[in-house]
């Protein structure tokens, strides 16, 4: 029997049994599997969770019956198979077909199995998606994997062609963009150093590794020469224009990318404050900055919708409000994000704007902030800020580059059209 298959059957079935999060249910497994297995489980695993949709369309289609007519580990055997038929290579077909067969239980799943993986195989060039002209959504969700409420989001908000390319971007490998630590290097020493990195056009700190790459492995990360951080979330640090000796808060800190980014930018010398409701994850912020040789961030446990009080009123010469957000932009980041954002983009415009009224009270008069979400919804983004804005006649838009052009003070870096991720920047002075 096929073991790295069956580890890979067997946690797609917990995972969905246990509504579970699958980077942290293959955490376990991949622990557990030989090395040489680890990137198949890997890239299998992520695979099915991500073409769910148009794998089940194609089950049920060829099967006459629902999916939630299939026994569980059934199911699990004909969307591993299926998906390493249609997206994988590497692995002949009659192998793919006689492991996955083998995985059942009796002779009855053995022939269903069987038999509908053979039809795929015979009909796979002339299968069809759901007609565009009678229902545009449903043939989106099918051809890309996404719920028909995120299409129908994006359509709206955006129209059917940017809705493709937008699913194209979150359905493609992913590069890998590290942020030079320049207390330590420079971006042309790093990238003749890393095979296939290249410096950003849109930010000279960071490199983009096209291909991907095992972080921990890469020249310079014992070092402390890089840290893993978008290009978009750099240039929100870059945005804010700390400088050295200042005094900046980052209210929403965890996992740390832009309390590090703004230590880097005002070269260790000042004070950054990093807080984070969740107490467990301020020890990554520290041992990140160990790494990266920072010393001048310090890490507390604390609820950014809080005013300030005592001598954090209003001493602040700069802010970053990077708040908690629906993460429509970064849905190629985690395989399973996609089906699970309903609730989050209704639930969290009242907290971001709790979080941001509370936040800008850090501020000095003439002290700056950054409002940053890693989404592309406007209830998120502008009609925060809009709405902020008209009820603190105290506060302004500044102007600040990106793209190398100056933009009025609100930019929306939409996926994949600029390279990057999905990411909203607002720069805002207390007058």
């Amino acid at each position: 029997m096929d073991n790295k298959r069956k580890l890979a059957v067997d946690l797609l079935i917990r995972a969905e049994s246990e509504e579970s999060y699958i980077n942290i249910a293959l955490s376990g497994t991949l622990d557990r599997a030989a090395p040489s297995d680890r990137a198949f489980i890997n890239r299998l695993v992520n695979g099915v969770v991500e073409r769910r949709i148009t794998l089940d369309y194609y089950i049920a289609t060829m099967a006459k019956r629902s999916v939630s007519e299939i026994d569980a580990p059934v199911l699990a055997i004909l969307r591993t198979a299926l998906f390493q038929l249609a997206y994988m290579q590497g692995e002949p077909d009659y192998a793919v077909v006689n492991e996955s067969v083998a995985l059942c239980k009796n002779r009855g799943e053995r022939g269903f199995v069987n038999a509908l993986l053979r039809r795929f195989l015979r009909e796979r060039d002339t299968l069809s998606l759901p007609l565009r002209e009678k229902n545009a959504v449903r043939h989106i969700s099918v051809k890309y994997s996404f719920p028909p409420e995120l299409c129908r989001f994006f359509i709206d908000n955006f129209g059917e062609e940017r809705c493709e390319r937008f699913f194209e971007h979150f359905n493609s490998v992913s590069p890998l963009t590290l942020r030079v630590n320049t207390l330590k290097t420079t971006a042309s020493q790093l990238v003749s150093n890393i095979d296939g990195a290249e410096v950003s056009a849109l930010c000279d700190t960071a490199l983009i590794i096209p291909g991907g790459a095992v972080v921990r492995e890469l020249y310079g990360y014992n070092e402390g020469l890089f840290y893993v951080q978008d290009v978009s979330s750099q240039i929100a640090v870059k945005a804010l224009g700390a400088t050295e000796g200042a005094r900046v808060i980052d209210v929403c800190a965890a996992p740390g990318g832009k309390s590090i980014g703004l230590a880097i930018e005002m070269k260790n010398r000042g004070e950054v404050f990093s807080f984070d409701l969740h107490k467990s994850k301020l020890s990554l912020i520290e041992s990140n900055a160990k790494r990266l040789g920072i010393d001048i961030i310090s890490v507390a446990e604390r609820d950014a919708t809080i005013l300030p009080d005592g001598d954090m009123a209003e001493s602040f010469d700069f802010v970053m409000c990077d708040v908690p957000c629906s993460g429509l932009g970064v849905l190629g980041k985690k395989a399973d994000m996609r089906y699970r954002h309903t609730d989050s983009v209704l639930t969290l415009p009242p907290l971001q704007y709790s979080i941001l009224s509370a936040s800008c009270r850090y501020l000095k008069k003439g002290g700056a902030m950054i409002y940053s979400t890693c989404t592309v919804n406007p209830d998120e983004n502008e009609r925060i800020v809009e709405r902020f804005l008209s009820e603190n006649p105290d506060f302004e838009l500044s102007p600040f580059e990106t793209d190398g052009e100056i933009c009025k003070g609100m930019y929306t870096f939409l996926p994949g059209e600029k390279g990057t991720d999905g990411f909203f920047i607002a720069r805002i002075v207390r007058k």
